[in-house]
């Protein structure tokens, strides 16, 4: 099972830029990244084995404990021929797969932390739901979900994002519709729905985290 839209969203022709563009943190897509990263990184325990989904150019990777050892997974090629060059000498195995084709087809149960930060938005609520619900089955009972991604509280929290940016950055509303940031409310009940208990954090405007653990 690959996801939708894992062509349109492959980042390979925007690796070289990548790090320079999430150090803006004057765009409120921005906003909170490493306040975001560094939370990430605080919250899985050291010595541990980690899926990092969606890894990028390794960034998350970085935030974590020295000790963790580290599967990273990302669907462009460039993306992680830079995080291999950043993490040398980190315990890390790369792996270049869709991230919904690797959640379906792997097995999860070596794994006690799950992470992955400004990737699932690349994902429909539909193949997010998808997701979580294979995980619940293929992870084990401790499992430890950590998640930092676009997000908003709800449609009235989305319309006044859209207000407040409006003259500065006039195309944040399409990113809105172009890419699939997640409703906080929405996915909090479906993620219950699916035998979640989900702690959300918010970093800023658009900069959410979510912690996941079975009920």
């Amino acid at each position: 099972m690959r996801s939708s839209h894992a062509d349109y969203f492959n980042h390979d022709g925007d690796a070289p830029g990548y790090d320079r563009d999430v150090a803006d943190e004057t765009n409120p897509v921005r906003a909170g990244y490493r306040a975001l990263i560094d939370f990430v990184g605080a919250r899985t325990p050291p010595d541990t084995d980690v899926l990092d989904l969606g890894a990028g150019t390794g960034n998350t990777v970085l935030a974590l404990p020295l000790s963790c050892r580290v599967t990273a997974v990302d669907v462009s090629e460039k993306m992680l021929a830079l995080a291999a060059g950043k993490l040398a000498g980190r315990n890390t195995a790369f792996i270049q797969d869709d991230i919904l084709s690797f959640v379906h087809a792997r097995d999860l149960a070596g794994f006690h932390v799950l992470v992955s930060t400004y990737a699932l938005h690349h994902l429909t609520p539909g193949e997010r739901g998808i997701m979580f619900r294979t995980m619940f089955e293929k992870t084990r009972p401790a499992v430890k979900i950590i998640i930092g991604d676009i997000m908003y509280k709800n449609d009235d929290d989305r319309n006044g994002i859209i207000e407040k940016y409006q003259v500065d950055y006039p195309d944040l509303a399409s990113d809105f519709t172009d890419e699939f940031f997640w409703n906080v409310d929405e996915s909090d009940a479906d993620l219950k729905r699916s035998g979640w208990n989900a702690e959300w954090r918010r970093f800023s405007d658009l900069s959410w985290t979510v912690e996941l653990v079975k009920t």
